[in-house]
């Protein structure tokens, strides 16, 4: 007997689904892409103007741009995964690394945002098992919503990530001196005039894909993104 898809039906949960993964898609790929393109063309713009640059710098610019692709390339990988209902990839990953590499990485976008200060508090080499492209984009995600956040006049405005390890447990704290939350607890609000709160979503989704937690809450100074993740997923910390 043929298949015929039209009597197929999604239930609410899968529909809910479907909507969180491509609204996510949009909302997480649009800053590298636009990135890349900008980039790109300011380089043609150098070129066609008649700018010298030296081998080296070409070549160190083009690779700049590959990584990136490369990146963005993983990270739609991981989406079309998470579509499909397939588990994170884990490995072991040194979370220091990828804090410094992130904050290198947003170093230039937080301060268009008016950040000033950025600080990074790793009291020691931390080891753990995840998925190094979800919590990359979970941290991403944290950071940057917290610069958005953040006082727009840029005096004394900061973004905070600390983390820990204790007990089998990793723990990451994003916090920021921004307005906060109305009703920190309800995902989806935003502190933003044309935000959609699609970010905190997903990065509660991504969170809950690692066997992890995460908490929001207001302090005296703004918003506090708590995320708490195994050291082995496998293991019934």
């Amino acid at each position: 007997m043929a298949f015929d898809h039209r009597n197929q039906r999604f239930t609410p949960a899968e529909l809910n689904h479907l909507g969180l993964v491509g609204l996510g898609l949009i909302h997480e790929l649009g800053n590298p892409l636009s990135a890349m393109h900008l980039s790109l063309d300011l380089l043609i713009e150098q070129l066609e103007s008649g700018d010298e640059l030296d081998g080296e710098t070409l070549l160190s610019r083009l690779n700049k741009e590959r990584i990136r692709l490369h990146q963005t390339t993983q990270l739609l990988h991981r989406f079309r995964r998470l579509l499909a209902h397939k588990p994170p990839v884990l490995a072991p990953i040194k979370l220091n690394d990828v804090v410094a590499g992130l904050l290198d990485e947003l170093r230039v976008t937080l301060r268009q945002f008016g950040v000033i200060e950025i600080h990074n508090k790793i009291p020691g080499p931390i080891h753990f098992k995840t998925d190094g492209v979800w919590l990359k984009q979970i941290l991403s995600c944290l950071l940057i919503n917290s610069a958005q956040a953040t006082r727009t006049d840029g005096e004394g405005s900061w973004v905070k990530i600390d983390c820990s390890q204790e007990r089998g447990w990793v723990h990451i704290r994003v916090s920021d001196n921004g307005g906060g939350l109305e009703q920190p607890m309800q995902l989806g609000q935003t502190t933003k005039a044309d935000g959609l709160g699609i970010g905190l979503a997903l990065v509660d989704r991504l969170v809950t894909e690692l066997s992890g937690t995460l908490v929001l809450e207001n302090s005296d100074s703004g918003l506090v993104a708590w995320v708490r993740l195994p050291v082995d997923p496998g293991d019934d910390a």
